[in-house]
């Protein structure tokens, strides 16, 4: 009885307001959306005691990993758990050592009323729902963890000690962490958190004010990108609920929040100054008795503490950091020698009623008071002597009020800071440049950031490169523009340092303000091209030929592809046309040729080299670049081929037949060569076309890079392309592509084509999807069609894949749901669990179909074994990441290999880099196969995709779920029990051994 007597306030806190439960949940945050199939992926992984293992949740800056981990908290009490939310940086640590299980205990024993029980018996309970397994640790904030001083020096060692600890005592135990390199290696399964998606934004924000403008909240949505940080999302709720969040009315002194002249930077730092306003003129926090002039006070002192806060990097403020004045309050020190005398001395500008004098304890005092209030407004966690500002993006907008003041009259500490720049800095300085204030020293800071990066190998190089991009000016008198983008491209290759995965989402994250810098000089110039910059879409495009990492590769080309002409005429520029049209050398500018041609040089260039090393054998080797030059011609070829259909879609109709003439050159290579009866063009550059086409059919109609009149070229020559496709994978992308297109974009419209009397849909999906499919392949070349595609009695054979495929598509013309039977990209789609809005039948018109917060979850059972099986399929014939077409042309079969379809014991997925002997392609594959593919490529040799824990068990799940219609895909000819048993091997492949 008194078990549940102690357990049950806990449970319900967890469940009613997890919030309060939550040691880092701000005072800001509300309710929280859109994270549930995240956290009953992890809720799901946590039960079976003995596969768990801890689940390390990774984000950056702002990203919502605490609201995340609320989120959580009220899911597993809901579910019968008992969740103990811990904080790493506020815990009480023994000595040099973490333990995750002690310091759980300890919470609970804090949580439990004294005056219901001691602590002794409080133990005893612990230690009993511990054997009941129903205890969950949620521990937020690693990356605080052991941040003083001489704490660091083991710090690494430490985490991943007590991780394993967790580990060997088989504790559920959820953690929440930026990304460092500690993580590398741990016992942890790691869960990348991805942005929110924008329907669950919109939702969110809509509830509670449906007459706020919805078009107005749209775009606010997608041009801020609030969804990427709960902060963002709560901030304009909360002046919706106010109605501040449309134009304000003139009696108020209000100024509408612009949207459309600015950028996402711009309109973020425009919702964080409109909530301070409202803050300190009582629209917000009204409850507590501080007049509008206390409240500003407060607003500028907790101000230049988190100033200080941005350049030691740290979220915790001292106060003697801004005093910096001797303990004994007998002695005086003049303000000049204060470390930030800059800042104390604007602050005191800015503040009538601190103190005169030099004397510490009044000082303290008075800080004290404004902590207080600063914590009764939501800005800051009080505590003796120190504030900690629970929001890094809010701590990042207040200390940018004062780094002007750094700038001007101590650089050497901003210099110094940025030596090691925290993301909250970098964050600062941007929003500190929408403000277009005079004396803000807007290059020299570019140029310091520039300075910065000079010689960094790791990823905070990337972050200052797109630090500098967003803050460059662009205007042509004081622009670093193409100095930064140079720099980038020079840079690019040689920086190799930290761990891949804090390296690889610095990238992504740089591509994507690489593109939008590109687009902001873009929309500029086309009033006065004279007086900006000219956007750099060459450097970015080339960026791509020397970037191994396929998801960075398909970004560059998507925020090129979005370009409009001015990307395209700088490709023009890159990949030029020939002038006359009866110019002999014309064959030059055709890109097969130059394919052609580039591999033939290369291939010279390397017998060249084999000779001279057989001539001249003692003659040191040449240094090797860890890459070949084939590999880079490769690279840009499938760039340009995933370009071609996106830009056709972006242009205007000035540059139409330009960028049509360059797509039927690529497309004339899918038709036979009467020399040879075969197509000209490789597999692999035309998976990577009917890619292309896939990412352009992605823009519904309101898409700014479409048009209609590009929309039915792109129909018409997606369709030629699908009749002479070889591969199934490009007859696969191109159906989804062809059912994107044919989907209306109202609710109320009919499918495309109904009643056009040319062979169209009508209102029957299934018409449309059949049509495709007997389009499939049916003009390829005959020299290029599968050995096994006829059936005895003559009929064409589809591939398995390709038919599930048709079958989906026609579920998302019926359902007019893509996003749950559709991906665009397989490798994007397995990465993210993915999000989706609490409301099933909403349906918000953005830009995208199929938009990046959709992952697997997201997805239709059947749609979820297909991806499986298509990635396992692409991986074996990939293998590192770059296409074989050999392997490719092996796979050229309307069946699959028989370790898919059969036995998939041959593909050993146990097998790591450190065996024994190379394991080269067909050395396990069974007797008679013609695939020539197996085994799976060794861990550690990082295919194209590998697959996630979460995605693994998923599918074992699956094949377990007694709701299911139809456990197995048709083409599983095991039995049920060895598809999870090799499901079980994947996702213990993804783990790191025990020692």
């Amino acid at each position: 009885m008194r078990y549940w007597k102690i357990v049950r306030p806990i449970r319900r806190i967890a469940k009613k307001n997890p919030q309060e439960l939550v040691p880092t949940a701000g005072a800001i945050m509300e309710e929280v959306v859109g994270r549930q199939e995240l956290c009953a992926v992890i809720a799901e992984a946590l039960r079976d005691r003995h596969s768990r293992r801890p689940y390390v949740l990774v984000g950056s800056i702002g990203s919502g990993k605490t609201a995340v981990l609320v989120q959580l908290t009220q899911l597993l009490a809901e579910k019968g758990a008992i969740p103990v939310p811990i904080h790493l940086r506020g815990a009480d640590l023994d000595g040099v050592d973490l333990n995750f299980s002690e310091l759980a205990k300890r919470r609970f024993c804090e949580e439990v009323d004294p005056g219901v029980i001691s602590r002794a018996q409080a133990e005893r309970v612990w230690r009993q729902i511990c054997m009941n397994d129903k205890v969950v640790v949620i521990a937020d904030g690693l990356e605080e963890a052991f941040s003083d001083g001489g704490q660091q020096r083991n710090r690494d060692s430490v985490i991943r000690r007590a991780i394993k600890r967790a580990d060997k005592q088989r504790l559920p135990l959820v953690i929440a962490s930026r990304p460092h390199a500690t993580l590398e290696g741990t016992q942890a399964a790691v869960i990348d958190l991805e942005p929110l998606s924008e329907e669950a934004a919109f939702i969110y924000l809509e509830q509670k004010d449906p007459g706020v403008d919805s078009r107005r909240l749209d775009w606010i949505v997608e041009t801020a990108a609030v969804a990427e940080s709960p902060l963002y999302l709560q901030i304009a709720r909360q002046l919706g609920q106010h109605q501040l969040l449309e134009n304000f009315e003139n009696n108020k002194g209000w100024e509408p929040i612009d949207i459309r002249g600015s950028d996402r930077s711009g309109i973020r730092l425009s919702l964080l100054n409109s909530w301070l306003k409202a803050l300190v003129e009582g629209h917000l926090r009204a409850q507590f008795d501080l007049d509008s002039e206390q409240r500003k006070r407060t607003v500028d002192v907790v101000s230049a503490l988190a100033c200080i806060g941005l350049l030691n990097d740290r979220l915790e403020v001292r106060f003697d950091e801004l005093i910096s004045w001797p303990t004994d309050e007998r002695e005086c020190r003049p303000a000049a020698e204060c470390r930030y005398a800059h800042i104390l001395s604007q602050l005191k500008e800015r503040v009538a009623d601190l103190p005169k004098n030099e004397n510490n304890r009044c000082w303290q005092t008075t800080l004290a008071r404004y902590a207080a209030q600063g914590e009764q407004l939501g800005l800051v966690e009080a505590h003796n002597y120190k504030v900690r500002f629970p929001h890094s993006i809010l701590q990042a907008c207040l200390g940018s009020r004062f780094l002007d003041a750094v700038q001007q009259h101590s650089a050497d500490d901003l210099k110094k800071a940025l030596a090691e720049p925290g993301r909250e800095l970098l964050i600062a300085l941007i929003m500190r440049s929408r403000l277009h204030r005079d004396t803000t020293p807007q290059q020299a800071t570019v140029k310091l950031l520039l300075a910065a990066a000079e010689d960094r190998q790791d990823d905070k190089a990337f972050d200052l490169f797109a630090a500098a991009l967003e803050m460059d000016t662009g205007r042509i008198d004081d622009s670093l523009h193409e100095e930064i983008a140079g720099t980038i491209l020079t840079r690019w290759p040689e920086i190799k340092g930290g761990d891949r995965r804090t390296r690889d989402e610095a990238k992504l994250r740089l591509v994507h303000r690489f593109g939008e810098a590109l687009r902001r000089l873009d929309r500029a110039r086309n009033d006065r091209p004279d007086e900006w910059a000219r956007p750099a879409y060459g450097d970015l495009m080339r960026i791509s030929w020397i970037e191994p990492y396929y998801p960075v590769r398909l970004a560059i080309a998507q925020e090129i592809g979005a370009g409009g002409a001015t990307a395209f005429d700088e490709l023009r520029t890159l990949f030029p046309w020939p002038t006359k049209k009866d110019d002999p050398r014309a064959d030059r500018y055709d890109p097969w040729k130059q394919y052609k041609k580039a591999i033939e040089d290369e291939q010279y260039e390397e017998n060249s080299k084999r000779e001279r090393r057989i001539s001249n054998p003692d003659a040191a080797d040449p240094p090797e670049s860890g890459e070949s030059t084939r590999d880079r011609i490769w690279r840009q070829f499938v760039t340009r081929a995933w370009l071609v259909p996106m830009i056709v879609g972006s242009v205007g109709s000035d540059r139409q037949s330009q960028a049509r003439e360059r797509m039927d050159l690529w497309l004339q290579h899918l038709v036979p060569n009467p020399a040879t009866g075969r197509a000209d063009l490789p597999i692999s550059l035309e998976i990577a076309l009917s890619q292309g086409f896939k990412s352009a059919a992605n823009r519904r109609r309101r898409h700014p890079a479409t048009s209609e009149e590009a929309r039915e070229y792109l129909i018409g020559r997606a369709e030629h392309m699908l009749t002479h496709a070889r591969y199934w994978y490009s007859q696969l992308s191109l159906i989804h592509a062809l059912c994107l297109w044919e989907l209306p974009d109202r609710a109320d419209d009919r499918i495309e084509g109904a009643g056009s009397g040319n062979g169209g849909a009508g209102t029957d999906p299934l018409r449309a999807v059949e049509r495709w499919l007997s389009m499939a392949g049916s003009e390829q070349a005959p020299a290029d069609q599968p050995a096994d595609e006829l059936t005895d009695g003559g009929a064409r054979k589809l591939h398995p894949f390709v038919a599930e495929g048709a079958d989906l598509a026609a579920l998302a013309l019926e359902t007019r749901h893509p996003e749950r039977f559709i991906w665009i990209d397989e490798k994007g789609a397995t990465v993210n669990i993915g999000s989706n809005p609490a409301d099933a039948t909403f349906c918000r018109r953005h830009s995208l179909w199929i938009p990046p917060s959709v992952g697997w979850s997201t997805l239709h059972p059947r749609a979820q074994q297909l991806l499986a099986d298509i990635l396992l399929l692409l991986n074996v014939t990939e293998r590192d990441g770059l296409v074989v077409d050999d392997r490719l042309r092996r796979t050229n079969r309307t069946t699959l290999p028989p370790c898919l379809s059969m036995d998939r014991t041959s593909l050993h997925p146990e097998r790591t880099v450190g065996m024994p002997g190379i394991a080269e392609p067909g050395i396990c594959c069974q007797r008679n196969c013609k695939f020539e593919l197996c085994p799976y490529p060794a861990k550690g040799e990082q295919p194209g995709a590998e697959l996630s824990e979460p995605f693994c068990r998923q599918q074992q799940a699956l094949l377990a779920s007694r709701d299911a219609r139809r456990k197995k895909a048709p083409w599983q000819g095991m039995t049920g029990r060895e598809l999870r048993r090799f499901w079980a091997a994947m996702a213990e492949r993804t783990r790191t051994p025990k020692v």
